[in-house]
């Protein structure tokens, strides 16, 4: 999916409507409409499975790099994606 302008879409799905409305809901007044400090991190990992060469994973948790401290707890929620082709990744 991607935009008229072409660029691509990242979409967090839930199988639970109300569970998606409690995580926006926390992110909303936890970071902002606009997250200026780049507290959220999404990211992208390649080149997980030699045999299935277009897996990738999605990685969404808290930046740490943000905030300063020497210690810090992360919890990060990881989808593994099984596309046939490499398509997807190219928008990216």
């Amino acid at each position: 999916m991607e935009l008229e302008d072409g660029l691509p879409v990242l979409a967090l799905i839930f199988e639970n409507k109300n569970n998606g409305k409690t995580v926006f809901s926390s992110l909303l007044s936890a970071i902002g409409a606009n997250d200026s400090s780049n507290r959220l991190r999404v990211s992208i990992i390649q080149n997980i499975s030699s045999a299935e060469p277009f897996n990738y994973k999605v990685m969404l948790c808290e930046n740490p790099h943000v905030g300063g401290s020497k210690v810090f707890t992360m919890i990060s929620r990881i989808q593994i994606m099984t596309p046939s082709s490499d398509e997807i990744l190219k928008g990216f």
